[in-house]
């Protein structure tokens, strides 16, 4: 049985280069983005713990389409600050014109979830939880 930070460090090393040595975005002002070619300096909000866990929840991929998706669920499931919420109203507004069926179904399954963003357990501790456990809170049965 495996916990959540086991999961995570699977799904990081399969999908970034830089892996777990990823932590040190966590004390930058900025980070990039890849807009298809283009790399755009993005003010850190200060969420990309939790916004990791989303991807590992959802199965999206940590591409532009899966970020359009990951907007259309953190922002149905309530965003907490100013920055998160601009940049899911740009994941959004941008999904509806690359991916409209992708970015509508992901806002769709969202329905009734919860995004970590509000958890009251500390993240340092949900690394300790099951994965199964992490769904069950997010409310994301059969996942």
């Amino acid at each position: 049985m495996s916990t959540v930070a086991d999961a995570l460090a699977t799904w990081r090393d399969a999908h970034r280069s830089d892996g777990p040595g990823e932590s040190r975005l966590f004390g930058l002002r900025l980070f990039w983005v890849r807009l298809g070619p283009l790399r755009v300096p993005v003010p850190h909000p200060g969420q990309l713990h939790w916004h990791d866990l989303h991807h590992l929840a959802l199965g999206y991929e940590p591409d532009l389409v899966g970020e359009m998706e990951i907007s259309a669920f953190e922002l149905r499931t309530g965003v907490t600050t100013l920055m998160v919420l601009l940049l899911c109203l740009s994941g959004v507004g941008l999904g509806l014109l690359w991916a409209p069926r992708r970015t509508v179904r992901a806002w769709r399954a969202a329905r009734g979830c919860r995004n970590l963003y509000a958890c009251p357990t500390p993240h340092h501790e949900v690394l300790h939880w099951r994965r199964e456990a992490l769904l069950e809170w997010m409310r994301l049965p059969g996942r």
